[in-house]
């Protein structure tokens, strides 16, 4: 239809909305300046028309933008199919895991009535600490490679990276999240999951409920997400 360009915001609501070319999009810019402003649906706003010329500084104003292109939040899809590689890779690990201890000294109760409640306690003994192994692990893959990389492997493939909110339309926008915002990040999920030991069912509903929150929020951010103060963008 036209090519994608920063033009006057049709709504009035800012200078500048982005049009991609086929649609007005979220991203709008004052004084230089990018944020997001979500259209309801309802506005039925036209196509930009020929632009008449504007004032010098005006367009020297949106000839600086002219080269920025907004930043791309991640689509959903691509999100839980990142999330879903990254629960593979926990899963094979695991499995891995329950193999080499198969093949140590740790060995699961044979299943017949040989043995007593003593044989339970010692066996109950000998793995004692071990069930944290695979939370351990989970929590040094996803903490480790959102801080340093912004990308888990499931993100790799996918194309998506964790950014820091506040950089949002910024010069250093970008930039990975910082240990500290990578640790809630993985906590948020893992404290949610508590109350499974104790009340059925609970924990998982808070635990899908904190990545479902995405399908619904305006900025596509989880619980985690804004706990963290995190954005997940695409990535070029």
């Amino acid at each position: 239809m036209s090519n994608p360009a920063w033009e006057s915001d049709p709504t009035t609501r800012h200078e500048y909305r982005w049009w991609d070319g086929e649609k007005w999009t979220e991203y709008v810019a004052d004084d230089g300046v990018q944020s997001l402003d979500h259209l309801t649906g309802a506005e039925n706003l036209e196509p930009p028309k020929n632009r008449r010329a504007r004032a010098s500084g005006a367009a020297a104003e949106q000839d600086s933008l002219s080269s920025v292109q907004p930043v791309q939040l991640a689509s959903r899809t691509a999100r839980f199919g990142g999330r879903l590689i990254d629960l593979a890779i926990y899963f094979l690990l695991t499995l891995v895991f329950l193999l080499v201890l198969h093949f140590t000294d740790v060995k699961p109760i044979p299943v017949d009535d040989s043995y007593d409640s003593d044989a339970v306690r010692d066996y109950a003994e000998s793995v004692d600490g071990l069930y944290w192994v695979p939370i351990l692990f989970s929590a040094i893959y996803e903490i480790g490679l959102t801080a340093t990389r912004g990308q888990t492997f499931g993100k790799m493939a996918t194309r998506t990276q964790v950014v820091r909110a506040e950089d949002l339309f910024q010069p250093e926008w970008g930039r990975t999240p910082r240990w500290g915002q990578s640790i809630i990040r993985w906590a948020l999920p893992a404290v949610l999951l508590i109350p499974a030991f104790y009340l059925p069912y609970i924990g998982e509903i808070l635990f899908l409920l904190c990545y479902l929150a995405l399908m619904w929020d305006r900025d596509r951010q989880g619980w985690h997400d804004k706990a963290a103060r995190t954005l997940v963008v695409s990535k070029p």
